[in-house]
C-alpha cells in the first residue's frame, strides 16, 4: 500500500509543463454512465466506494473501475482487468490491501485487485461458478467469507473462506438453508458475519427473513421477535460509527419493493426508517456500501446517477453525480468561468429543465430559482462580448391532453442564475436551429430550425438586447437539426434535414457565415448526410470537429470523428471513437484543451462523457552500454497503460545484481542547463550516456537479473499530454571503472 501511495505522490509532485506536440489522439471516457447490474465495494487502499462492471443495453459494458473520492468519480485503467459480468460480488481485504471479485454469469475465476493491478486466481474445481452469492470480509480472522448463490438451476448453501491465497470449503455442521440474492456484512464489534434473507428457490416469490451469524466455525440462527420482512436483493453493510449492521431495500417478489431501513445490534432488529427516500432510489439489487469519508452507509441507485446517504434517522439525498441520460441537450463552454454548462434535453416524451456544470473533474447540479421550462432539441452558446450564455427556443413533447410546445423565448445565464430576456424582435418559436457566436461581429448567430412539419432558412443575430433578422445575398436551404461551430473568422454549418411525411431528407452540404453573407463550400470529401449532429472548434489545431448524427435514408452513420480545416473534411484516424449516436453535444473545453462529447441517443438516451485528447504513447529510444549480461534494457510491458487513471509499467532486464536505480525525468534533451544525451565516459563509464534528466530517482529491486517498475497516474485532466522519460542504471562491478552501466530510455506520453 505504501509503495502505491508513494509512487502516486512522485507522479503528482513531479509532473511538469506539457509538451506541445500532437501525438495520436483518442476519445477517452471521463465519467461513468448509467448501467445496470454493476458491482460495488471499497477501494483496497483508500477505502473509498468503487464501482465496476455493469452494462448499458446500448453502449455495452462499463469499462474500468471507478472510485468515488472527493466528490468525483476517478477512473482506474488496467488492461489486465476482466470484464465483470452480471452477478460478480466484491469484498475488500483491508489487512492485505486487496479487493476480491468472484462470480458472475459464466465466470469461474477469482480476481484480486491491489488498487493498481489485477491478477487472476484459478479457483479450486469444487468452488462452482455462481451468481446471487454473498461475500463479507471478516477482519478479526482475516478471511473473506462466501455463502450460497445460484449455480445454473441449483440453489447452494455451501460456505467458503479465502485466506489470501486460496479458497477453502468449510464444514459448518448445520448451515443456513440454500439461498441466493441474500446479503452479508461483518459485525466488527461482535466479530461475526451476519446473513439475512434471500430467495430459497429460483422463484422470485420464495423469499426468506431469517438471520444467521458465522463465527468461523459454525453458523448460528438468531431467533428474533421482530425482523425485517422477507426479501432478496437488499443491501446490508456494517456502520462502525454506530456499531450496527444496516439493512435496506430489497424485493419481496413480483411488484413488491421495499424502502424501509433496519439495524441489527447483535440481538435485536430495529426499524429506523419506515419508508426512507423515494422508492425509485432503492432499486434492486441495492448497491449499498460504507463510505469512510462521509462516515455513513450510502446507496448508489441503479437507474440514476445519485447518492443516497444514511444518517441514522433517515436517508439524505445527496447531489447527483451526473445528468440523467438524455439527448438533444444544450451545452456550451463558458470562457469566463472555465466550465461547460448543460441545460435540458430529453428523450421521446421526457424532457428536462435542469442546469449542470462540468469543471473538468466533476458534474455539479446548479441550484436555480428561475429557469427555462423543460425542453429539448435546443442550443446554447457563450456570448463572449457580454460574458453570458444565450439560450433560445426548443421543443417540449406533449401527450394528450397536454399539447406539444415549440418555444420562442430567449434566456441568459451568468454563471449563477437564469434571466428571461424580453427582446423587441425575436425568431419564431422553433426547435433544431443552429446557434454559434461570431467573434468578429460580436454577435450570436441563429440559423434555421423549425417544426416536425416545416423547416426554416432564416438568419438572425443577437446583440445582447435584441434579435435582428439578416438578409444575406445567399443562404443555405431550409433545414432542421444542422450543426454550427465558430472558427476564429467564420461560422461553419453542416448537415440538417428537411421534414417530410415518413422519412426526412438529410443534407451533407457545408456553408460558411462571414458576418454578412453565407457561402457554400464545396468539398472533395464530407461526412455522410445527417442531422442532429454536433460540432466544435479546436482552436489549437484550427479545425472543426464533427461526430454523431441521425442518418437518412440508410440509417447508418460511420463510427468516426470528422475534421474540417476550412477547405475539406477528413475522417480522423483515432485510437478510439465513442459508439455512434445522434442528439449528442460536442463542445470545446478551452482551458483544458479538450473536446468533450456528452450523451445523445443510441437506441436509448445516454449520459456518457468523453474527452478527445492525446492517446498514450510508450516509445523506447537510445541504447544502453554493455556489461556482464549485455546492455540493461527498459521494456514497456504489454499491460502498461500510460493514461490518466492508469499505470505506466516496464520490465528491467539484464541486471547483474537484480536491482537498478531508475531515473525519471521530464526531458530527453536537457538536464538543467546541460544538453542530453550526456556522455558518462568522464565518470568511468565509457560508451554509456545519460539519456534522461534526473528529476526523480527510485531504487527498483527484483530477482533473477530482472526487476519491474510501475507508476500510477492520477486521474486528472491536467496530466494529459505530459511526457515522462525513464532510464535505468545497473550496478555491474566488472563492466568498467565505475562499476555500472546504463540502459536505453523509454518515453511515456500520458494520454486521456
Amino acid at each position: 500500500m505504501n509503495r502505491i501511495l508513494s509512487l502516486t505522490l512522485v507522479t503528482t509532485s513531479l509532473l511538469g509543463a506539457a509538451i506541445a506536440q500532437q501525438p495520436g489522439q483518442a476519445w477517452s471516457l471521463r465519467q461513468p454512465f448509467t448501467v445496470s447490474d454493476g458491482s460495488y465495494g471499497n477501494h483496497p487502499v483508500t477505502g473509498a466506494p468503487v464501482r465496476m462492471g455493469g452494462a448499458n443495453n446500448s453502449l455495452g459494458s462499463l469499462p474500468h473501475v471507478w472510485e468515488w473520492r472527493n466528490g468525483a468519480w476517478q477512473r482506474h485503467v488496467d488492461p489486465d482487468q476482466p470484464v465483470f459480468t452480471t452477478g460478480t460480488v466484491l469484498a475488500t481485504d483491508t489487512q492485505r490491501g486487496e479487493l476480491l471479485a468472484f462470480g458472475g454469469a459464466g465466470s469461474q475465476d477469482t480476481w484480486i485487485w491491489n488498487g493498481s493491478r489485477w491478477r487472476r486466481h484459478g479457483n479450486t474445481p469444487l468452488l462452482s461458478p455462481r451468481i446471487g452469492h454473498a461475500m463479507a470480509y471478516d477482519s478479526a480472522r482475516d478471511r473473506v467469507v462466501l455463502f450460497g448463490g445460484l449455480a445454473g438451476n441449483t440453489v447452494l448453501n455451501d460456505t467458503w473462506e479465502w485466506d489470501g491465497a486460496q479458497w477453502q470449503v468449510m464444514a459448518p455442521g448445520a448451515p443456513p438453508a440454500a439461498r441466493h440474492k441474500h446479503a452479508m456484512a461483518f459485525d466488527a464489534a461482535r466479530g461475526k458475519v451476519v446473513l439475512f434473507g434471500g430467495s430459497g428457490t429460483t422463484s422470485a416469490l420464495s423469499t426468506l427473513n431469517d438471520t444467521w451469524e458465522w463465527d468461523g466455525a459454525f453458523w448460528t440462527r438468531r431467533i428474533t421477535a421482530i425482523s425485517p420482512t422477507a426479501r432478496s436483493m437488499h443491501g446490508m453493510v456494517y456502520d462502525p460509527s454506530r456499531q450496527r449492521v444496516v439493512l435496506t431495500s430489497g424485493t419481496g417478489g413480483v411488484l413488491s419493493s421495499f424502502a424501509d431501513t433496519w439495524e441489527w445490534d447483535g440481538t435485536t432488529w430495529t426499524q429506523t426508517v419506515p419508508t426512507g427516500a423515494p422508492t425509485e432510489f432503492f432499486t434492486e439489487p441495492c448497491n449499498m456500501v460504507f463510505d469512510p469519508v462521509a462516515g455513513r452507509p450510502i446507496v448508489f441507485p441503479t437507474t440514476q446517477e445519485q447518492i443516497v446517504e444514511y444518517i441514522g434517522t433517515g436517508w439524505q439525498l445527496q447531489a447527483a453525480t451526473a445528468p440523467s441520460p438524455r439527448g438533444h441537450a444544450a451545452m456550451a463552454y463558458d470562457i469566463a468561468r472555465q466550465e461547460c454548462v448543460l441545460f435540458g434535453g430529453g428523450m421521446s416524451s421526457t424532457s428536462y429543465a435542469d442546469t449542470w456544470t462540468w469543471d473538468g473533474q466533476r458534474w455539479q447540479l446548479a441550484t436555480t430559482t428561475v429557469a427555462p421550462s423543460r425542453r429539448t432539441i435546443l442550443s446554447m452558446v457563450f456570448d463572449a462580448a457580454r460574458g453570458e450564455m444565450v439560450l433560445f427556443g426548443g421543443y417540449t413533447y406533449g401527450t394528450l391532453p397536454t399539447p406539444t410546445v415549440y418555444h420562442g423565448d430567449t434566456w441568459s445565464w451568468n454563471g449563477t442564475a437564469w434571466t428571461q430576456r424580453a427582446p423587441a424582435n425575436a425568431p419564431s418559436a422553433r426547435m433544431g436551429y443552429a446557434l454559434a457566436y461570431h467573434a468578429p461581429s460580436q454577435r450570436v448567430v441563429l440559423f434555421g430550425g423549425g417544426t416536425t412539419a416545416a423547416a426554416l432558412a432564416d438568419t438572425w443575430t443577437w446583440d445582447g438586447a435584441n434579435w435582428t433578422q439578416q438578409n444575406p445575398a445567399s443562404s443555405p436551404p431550409a433545414r432542421v437539426g444542422a450543426a454550427m461551430a465558430a472558427t476564429s473568422q467564420d461560422l461553419v454549418l453542416f448537415g440538417g434535414a428537411v421534414p417530410a411525411t415518413g422519412a426526412w431528407t438529410a443534407r451533407d452540404d457545408t456553408w460558411l457565415w462571414d458576418g454578412a453573407n453565407w457561402s457554400q463550400r464545396v468539398t472533395a470529401n464530407a461526412p455522410s448526410a445527417r442531422y442532429y449532429t454536433s460540432m466544435a472548434y479546436d482552436e489549437v489545431d484550427d479545425r472543426v470537429l464533427l461526430t454523431g448524427g441521425y442518418p437518412m435514408p440508410t440509417q447508418v452513420v460511420a463510427d468516426v470523428t470528422w475534421s474540417f480545416d476550412g477547405t475539406d473534411w477528413t475522417p480522423l484516424q483515432l485510437a478510439y471513437d465513442p459508439l455512434v449516436r445522434y442528439g449528442n453535444t460536442v463542445v470545446r473545453d478551452v482551458a483544458r484543451g479538450q473536446t468533450l462529447l456528452f450523451g445523445g441517443v443510441r437506441f436509448s438516451a445516454q449520459n456518457d462523457l468523453w474527452a478527445l485528447g492525446p492517446a498514450a504513447e510508450e516509445s523506447p529510444f537510445g541504447t544502453g552500454c554493455p556489461g556482464a549480461l549485455g546492455a540493461p534494457q527498459v521494456l514497456p510491458t504489454a499491460n502498461s497503460s500510460a493514461v490518466i487513471g492508469g499505470v505506466a509499467r516496464a520490465d528491467l532486464v539484464n541486471l547483474p545484481l537484480s536491482f537498478a536505480i531508475l531515473t525519471i525525468g521530464f526531458s530527453d534533451t536537457m538536464a538543467g542547463s546541460t544538453p542530453l544525451p550526456l556522455s558518462l565516459a568522464p565518470y568511468g563509464m565509457p560508451g554509456c550516456d545519460l539519456l534522461v534528466s534526473p528529476d526523480a530517482i527510485l531504487l527498483v529491486t527484483g530477482a533473477n537479473q530482472t526487476a519491474s517498475w510501475q507508476l500510477p497516474i492520477p486521474f486528472a485532466a491536467a496530466f494529459v499530454d505530459f511526457d515522462l522519460f525513464v532510464q535505468a542504471l545497473a550496478l555491474d562491478p566488472t563492466a568498467n571503472a565505475a562499476g555500472a552501466t546504463t540502459s536505453n530510455g523509454v518515453r511515456y506520453r500520458i494520454g486521456g
